[in-house]
């Protein structure tokens, strides 16, 4: 969740093409640490990628299916 909030606070900066996509991993992984965790830039990169394969994936399941077989994920409502 934090690395999500984190990500947020840093979304515009990563897509605007201006600043270095890995300092600005590094400013999120510094930001993370701060909260008593010990990640760096490419590991928070990493999680960030897969969190969104995985969104990316169920939402897609949902979308297709008729209303059964529904799944859900912790992070859903934080990820859209």
């Amino acid at each position: 969740m934090l690395l999500l909030a984190t990500y947020k606070d840093f979304k515009e900066k990563l897509t605007d093409g201006k600043h270095s996509q890995k300092k600005i991993w590094e400013q999120i992984a510094a930001k993370v640490n701060e909260n008593d965790y010990n990640v760096t830039g490419p590991q928070c990169a990493a999680k960030m990628r897969s969190l969104k394969k995985s969104y990316q994936s169920i939402k897609d399941h949902n979308n297709k299916k008729s209303g059964n077989d529904r799944r859900t994920w912790k992070f859903f409502e934080v990820a859209s």
